[in-house]
């Protein structure tokens, strides 16, 4: 799947961030990470991680080949790809945080 780098505005917690591009909000794709609101453990923790690896960068966003593009909330629903801090190659985001133990995943529906 095509890839499309967007710069990212803001990063709203471990699961949802939005773009400088016409303010899209963007939810990362088969993960859920702990809420903010509910003040669940956790939930600061999953923020960090996803503002240090995006906020104010260029991410790259891959949407699920034959899959919806866009949730109830008209947030893109996305794997998000940034430059490997380490400096070599790529790291998916949704991926990275559900390793770091700060998320559950889960299959998007085809529905």
């Amino acid at each position: 799947p095509a890839a499309t780098a967007h710069p990212v505005r803001n990063v709203y917690d471990g699961d949802t961030l939005t773009l400088t591009t016409n303010a899209q909000r963007v939810r990362l794709l088969g993960i859920d990470t702990p809420e903010l609101k509910e003040r669940q453990p956790f939930a600061e923790e999953a923020k960090a991680y996803t503002h240090g690896l995006c906020h104010g960068k260029s991410v790259f966003v891959v949407f699920e080949e034959g899959g919806e593009r866009e949730d109830h909330y008209g947030r893109w629903l996305a794997f998000i790809y940034v430059e490997n801090p380490s400096g070599e190659g790529f790291v998916c985001v949704n991926e990275g945080i559900l390793e770091a133990g700060l998320a559950t995943g889960y299959a998007p529906s085809a529905d």
